[in-house]
């Protein structure tokens, strides 16, 4: 294991700890590491920015750009994808059109979802599959859905709404698909197509057929339910207590087959799971319930791809946003721009799921990496005093604050913002993203 740094930063050996990790992770997954060695290597932000990548792989080796190290920790998502890809992309490569992006794009991202479950636990990988995590996951997938990008996983063209939705939509079904088929009969198949198909390529119809022989049951109807349709099941859970718990689950549009777990939670602080079946638009079923029931929660770690009325409603409102976001994602900065100040003149009165925030930040954000932190400051400054502000984004800004207020000397303000980061990730019930960084800034501004 070897790390290439392009200066010295005091945790490269959390660096290397996390890849290593890593690779064990994904051994048992999808069987013995391709190559001989692996290096993690360092680039410079702007280079790499301007090429459209935050991390890459290779064969042996990943690289990183700066500003993605600029932290403390590794973060085992990223470092999940990028090793995930030296057995798909690397080392297995697809063979024909039908596939794209599946057979190498979700297949790393599921590794990623795989690693964070073993190295940080049940309710990091929650936070992943959900997509407030920041890579991936089931809001960014309905976002993409909900903003007219609707393909079948099974025939994605070669696009960036198509890539984005592989590392959303994709690795979630694949997520599903192993437990459908059970985890060890999944990681046998896994472990057999990169056995013998190593250094060499494989078609999408052989990679599912290879599937199915290990699957023990007939996998037609997931395929053609998961990799054939383009939308996603939208699912309303209603409930009342009677003699029973009577619970009902309502699916809009042509119903998925779907198997759905329910948190029921009681009043002495105790939960059950219980697991429904439906495959119709409206499903009613009796649960014993021998106390008071406080609420029920439908699908709380997002395991399964779906959306509730409520996602839905919020992924179309943000549509704007997501278009915006795509573009810049896939460098096009100035594109991005125009679709984000596009998007405040369609605002929604009143702005529920934050839109005008998002539009916002990104704005800023935009202006703060092409050098003008005058402009970049009034819009983070705009955002901050919204009403509706995404919990999940409101550490993103405050650091961003921090920033600029640093670089122009303005100390005070830097470590003010910087204990707003804290705050902001300590109420946002996700994993800590921007903790480490703060601390670090305050340590070195004096504010702690």
């Amino acid at each position: 294991m070897r790390v290439l740094l392009l200066e010295k930063r005091p945790f490269a050996d959390d660096l290397a700890d996390v890849a290593v990790r890593t690779i064990g992770v994904l051994e048992r997954e999808f069987g013995p590491y391709p190559y001989s060695d692996f290096a993690i290597v360092e680039v410079p932000t702007e280079p790499a920015a301007q090429s459209g990548f935050i991390g890459a792989a290779y064969a042996g080796y990943m690289l990183v750009r700066s500003d993605f190290l600029a932290s403390t920790k590794a973060d085992v998502g990223h470092f999940g994808h990028e090793i995930g890809h030296q057995w798909w992309g690397v080392s297995v490569q697809r063979s024909g059109d039908a596939g794209d992006y599946m057979l190498d794009e979700a297949l790393a991202q599921y590794g990623a979802l795989r690693a964070v479950e073993e190295i940080s636990g049940a309710e990091a990988a929650g936070s992943f599959r959900s997509g407030k995590a920041g890579l991936g996951g089931e809001e960014n997938g309905l976002r993409l859905i909900a903003a007219g990008f609707t393909y079948p996983l099974g025939r994605l063209p070669h696009e960036a709404a198509a890539y984005a939705l592989s590392d959303a939509k994709g690795y979630l079904t694949y997520d599903l698909l192993s437990r459908t088929m059970g985890a060890d009969r999944f990681r046998s198949a896994l472990a057999e197509i990169t056995r013998e198909y190593r250094n060499s390529e494989v078609g999408w119809e052989e990679f599912l057929r290879r599937l199915q022989v290990h699957a023990q049951q007939d996998l037609g109807w997931f395929y053609n339910q998961w990799f054939g349709r383009k939308d996603a099941p939208i699912v309303e859970l209603r409930w009342q207590r009677d003699t029973a718990l009577r619970v009902t689950l309502l699916q809009r549009g042509d119903p998925y087959r779907l198997a759905l777990p329910v948190v029921v939670e009681y009043a002495d602080g105790s939960s059950q799971v219980h697991w429904l079946d439906t495959s119709s638009d409206s499903t009613t079923v009796a649960l014993p319930a021998d106390q008071p029931v406080v609420r029920l929660l439908l699908d709380p770690r997002n395991l399964v791809f779906h959306a509730t009325v409520e996602e839905w409603n919020r992924a179309r409102s943000l549509v704007p946003f997501t278009r915006g976001r795509l573009l810049w994602d896939h460098g096009d900065a100035a594109g991005a721009e125009a679709a984000f100040l596009g998007g405040l003149d369609s605002v929604p009165v009143p702005d529920v799921a934050g839109l005008e925030f998002l539009l916002r930040l990104h704005i800023g954000w935009i202006a703060e990496e092409a050098g003008q932190p005058d402009k970049a400051r009034r819009q983070y400054q705009k955002a901050a005093q919204l009403a509706a502000r995404p919990p999940e984004m409101l550490a993103r800004l405050y650091w961003n604050f921090s920033k600029l207020a640093r670089q122009r000397g303005d100390l005070a303000t830097a470590r003010w913002a910087a204990t707003q980061v804290l705050a902001a990730d300590a109420a946002n019930g996700l994993p800590p993203r921007f903790t480490e960084r703060a601390r670090q800034a305050l340590d070195e501004t004096g504010g702690r």
